[in-house]
Order: C-alpha cells, then sequence, then structure tokens
C-alpha cells in the first residue's frame, strides 16, 4: 500500500474566504481523497518575526516558543509546499515574510551545520494581485524560490492571477477551476 501524499496549504492571506482562500480550496477540491492535505491559515498564528538573535546557530532550533514551533514540524514532513499569498505592496503579505523570515533554522541546519536533514519536496506559489504589475509577481517570486530552497522545496509551479481585487473575485476568472486540477495534478506527480 503506497502512502498518500503530504500536501502542507500555508495560506498567507489575512482574508479569510477572499481569494487566495478561494483558489486554495479549489486546490483541494481536485485532489479529493488522493492526498493527506493539512491547511495553516498564518494569520490565526501567534508568532513573533525573526529577531535576528542568531539564538540558532548553535542547534538550528528557534528560541522563540510560539505557534511556529508546530509549523515547522509540519514543513519537516510535507512532502509538499503550497504556498498562497495576495500581493500586498508588490510582494508577498507580511504574514508569509513573517513565516519566510523565520526559516532561518533551516538555513542554518543546511548551510552552516552541514546537515541534510529534510526530504526533497516540492513547491508549488499562488498568487492573486489587483494590478497587473508584473514585478510584483517576481518579487513574490524571487523571496519564495529561495524559501523553497531553504526547506528542499523544488520549485515545481505557479499560479498566477492579476487584476483580481475584490473579494470573491476569482470566481469570475474563466478557467479558474482547470487551473487549480492543474496544480493538483502536479502536486500528486512524482
Amino acid at each position: 500500500m503506497q502512502l498518500q501524499r503530504k500536501i502542507l496549504i500555508l495560506n498567507a492571506s489575512p482574508r479569510i474566504g477572499g481569494n487566495i482562500d478561494i483558489i486554495l480550496k479549489k486546490i483541494i477540491q481536485a485532489l479529493g481523497n488522493k492526498a493527506q492535505v493539512k491547511t495553516i491559515y498564518l494569520n490565526d498564528l501567534n508568532f513573533r518575526p525573526c529577531q535576528a538573535c542568531n539564538g540558532c546557530d548553535k542547534d538550528a532550533i528557534c528560541v522563540l516558543d510560539d505557534d511556529l514551533r508546530a509549523v515547522y514540524k509540519q514543513i519537516i514532513e510535507a512532502d509538499v509546499i503550497i504556498l498562497g499569498s495576495p500581493i500586498f505592496f508588490g510582494s508577498l503579505s507580511a504574514q508569509a515574510k513573517m513565516l519566510i523570515d523565520r526559516m532561518q533554522p533551516f538555513w542554518v541546519a543546511k548551510a552552516r551545520l552541514k546537515r541534510k536533514s529534510l526530504k526533497d519536496k516540492k513547491g508549488f506559489l499562488i498568487l492573486v494581485a489587483g494590478s497587473g504589475n508584473k514585478t510584483f509577481f517576481e518579487n513574490a517570486l524571487a523571496i519564495t524560490k529561495n524559501f523553497f530552497k531553504v526547506i528542499n522545496a523544488k520549485y515545481c509551479g505557479q499560479l498566477f492571477f492579476e487584476h483580481i481585487d475584490k473579494k470573491g473575485e476569482i470566481l469570475d476568472f474563466p478557467g479558474l477551476e482547470p487551473e487549480a486540477e492543474k496544480i493538483a495534478r502536479a502536486t500528486l506527480e512524482p
């Protein structure tokens, strides 16, 4: 019996029922029962930004004792990471950036302590922007690729939606469900 793939969805939107939430739920719906899916709403977590204290330098463990401790464990166990974020001020949301900045312990383990502590995984990025400025997507993508590299996730795909601003407006996007299905299929491929 083959074990189901573990997919971790990191919803970095502060808006429940918003466009990112809708897209991620369409992906989950397309997956059906073919994977174990865990969604984390970053805005619901109680965590602080990185304090640049170098507390993780010795053992690659963050000294901040907050809700990210459980998220670290989920990231380690995941086979696939899907990060969904609205574009705010030209890049990822603050929730996404705070999470990514707190990946320092993973970087320390990999770069300084030379540990191969994370299994290989896949990474996908879902973005929604109210504008059509392509550099905003490029900014968010560059940061996300760094995040994925640190957690051993190979960047495997994306959905970028522009000119989507009002809550629920993504539902008017033609082809939303086929796009979500494409990402779902890609998460299940070896």
